[in-house]
């Protein structure tokens, strides 16, 4: 697969709804992101591609009014309480377009 950037996002939070899976929560800082793209973020020293299963704008009265939630999608239920509890935050996650 040749991967070609086609966004950025800041991944601030994560956090983990019953019944549907992990959350990134952060910004866009860069590009557009789509349902079905996929994100590239490290974990552990190792680079991970998932799956962007859901976007959905989330209103905050603080200092990020653009704060975005992005449902990702994971191998298992391990990986997504393995993520939650610590994936380094504030780093900057590469988005790919999604495959046809």
């Amino acid at each position: 697969m040749d991967k070609k950037t086609i966004a950025k996002y800041r991944i601030e939070d994560t956090f983990k709804i019953t019944g549907r899976g992990l959350v990134f929560g952060g910004e866009i800082i860069e590009g557009e992101i789509h349902i079905g793209d996929a994100i590239e973020f490290v974990f552990s020293g190792q680079t991970r591609l998932r799956k962007i299963k859901g976007i959905e704008l989330i209103r905050r009265i603080d200092k990020n009014p653009n704060f975005t939630g992005l449902l990702i999608g994971c191998i298992d239920q391990n990986e997504v309480d393995e993520l939650k509890g610590h994936l380094s935050l504030n780093q900057i996650g590469l988005i790919y377009k999604a495959d046809k």
